[in-house]
């Protein structure tokens, strides 16, 4: 099909700057091509659930973060791999070079972003990581004028402190048996990477964050692409 048929496809006659973006993204990347038209079906869902809402945000960062990975030749993307055994799971599965295999999943957090957000969301998203895989949690912040990095290893070291302390009730509430679980959890996390202002026309510079307890470090090579 055409450029204008595969977007027709997606967001049928609607416009939005998802569709603005894609347009340009798919005219620069015979690889993001083929991603998004392989996965059309998916994008076009979520895009009509979305409507026009701040849902729609959520999906540009997804896809914006798609278009980035793909902006390196070796790498091969698995949009929503773990869906197919209907079980929650990280939204991408990226394989560098073809035997370097990582997931990424990731959360668009609108700015500014509230005490304590960031917490939960690590809380959250860290019950979707895999055991026996190198996961990263992309957190992409709005672009605003109060812009600044998101500080992960702050973030992952008050949390820590607050497992260190015993506060079972704390991590019962959202979604651990205690805080010893919650410790236990923390190890499938590979590392952060908070990209600033994602959505900005100058993005500010994107931050990895590497946990020193992961079980499945960062390796140097995947670093340097995440860098991107």
């Amino acid at each position: 099909m055409t450029d204008n048929e595969l977007l027709a496809t997606i967001f049928g006659g609607e416009e939005s700057p998802l569709r603005e973006a894609c347009a340009a993204w798919i005219a620069s990347s015979r690889l993001f091509r083929a991603f998004l038209e392989e996965n059309a079906g998916k994008i076009r869902k979520k895009a009509r659930q979305a409507g026009g809402g701040e849902s729609l945000g959520d999906l540009r960062l997804e896809i914006d973060a798609a278009y980035r990975l793909l902006g390196d030749r070796r790498v091969t993307l698995i949009y929503e791999r773990y869906l197919a055994n209907k079980s929650r799971g990280p939204d991408f599965t990226v394989i560098y070079k073809g035997h370097m295999v990582f997931n990424i999943e990731v959360r668009r957090l609108r700015a500014p972003v509230a005490p304590g957000k960031a917490s939960e969301v690590i809380c959250e998203k860290l019950r979707q990581a895999p055991p026996g895989a190198v996961n990263v949690l992309l957190l992409g912040v709005d672009a605003s004028p109060a812009t600044a990095s998101l500080d992960a290893a702050a973030t992952v070291k008050r949390l820590v402190q607050r497992a260190d302390a015993k506060q079972d009730d704390y991590f019962s509430e959202r979604g651990y048996r205690d805080a010893r679980d919650f410790l236990r959890a923390l190890q499938r996390l590979s590392g952060v990477l908070a990209r600033p202002g994602w959505n900005a026309s100058a993005p500010g510079r994107p931050v990895l964050w590497l946990n020193p307890q992961a079980k499945h470090p960062v390796s140097a090579e995947i670093q340097k692409l995440l860098a991107r």
